[in-house]
């Protein structure tokens, strides 16, 4: 299965800059990657949309994800409060890494930043959780607007945000709750159910499959569902 991604439509001031799009490390930090891409969808009524990139420092990063006070003091996870560092396999040695910011072990919430260059020095600690896939051109000229203070010279905003391919994010989300339940789907119904409502039609009607029904079977209707959206 492959790695979901997301975008950010770009603007500085009222200028559109263009688009970013990031694929995401689900398969090593599933949680750190889960509060990202729910802060994309704006799913649970908040997230990075009309947000800002509150510092770039030219050489080194950009820093966004305080929808809260939007001057880098605050921020808020799909989780209720701060959580834990997964782990710190990924390494900073490229630029375009995207990784969550922090104010030290283990106190995660909504904020994120974008390498610009290699930085060693942050191994161990911040988690490393994406990179950029399209767009580093955008990135590059979201540093010019940088200072060494770290404000912006102009106001960088993410005007949207979502998932590039909102359907198949959504089944791809079927897949994984799947796969962690197994061999029983009861205790994920609740989470099905929410995601039959995003996805506004009950095509795959996994919220009323029996529980002696094989996931090998469920996982063959996700697969028939995105074969048909892809012709």
């Amino acid at each position: 299965m492959s790695s979901p991604k997301v975008f950010f439509d770009v603007y500085a001031d009222s200028t559109s800059l263009g688009r970013v799009v990031f694929e995401l490390f689900d398969n090593e930090c599933p949680k750190t990657c889960e509060n990202f891409r729910a802060l994309c969808t704006m799913e649970k009524g908040y997230g990075y949309k009309a947000s800002i990139l509150h510092r770039v420092i030219r050489g080194y990063f950009c820093q966004g994800g305080d929808f809260t006070s939007y001057n880098g003091t605050g921020g808020k996870s799909i989780f209720g409060k701060k959580f834990e560092d997964e782990n710190f396999n990924r390494k900073f040695i490229v630029p375009g890494l995207l990784a969550m910011a922090n104010q030290g072990s283990n106190t995660n919430t909504s904020q994120f930043f974008i390498t610009l260059i290699p930085c060693p020095w942050l191994n161990g600690k911040n988690v490393v959780f994406g990179q950029v896939v399209e767009g580093m051109d955008v990135i590059k000229q979201i540093e010019t607007y940088g200072s060494e203070t770290g404000i912006p010279t102009r106001r960088i905003l993410i005007q949207e945000c979502d998932c590039t391919d909102y359907y198949t994010c959504q089944l791809e989300l079927y897949d994984r709750l799947l796969t962690k339940s197994r061999p029983s789907i009861r205790p994920i119904q609740n989470d099905l159910q929410k995601i039959n409502v995003r996805l506004g039609f009950s095509l795959i009607r996994l919220v009323s499959v029996n529980e002696d029904d094989s996931l090998i079977t469920i996982r063959a209707h996700i697969n028939q569902v995105k074969t048909k959206k892809n012709n």
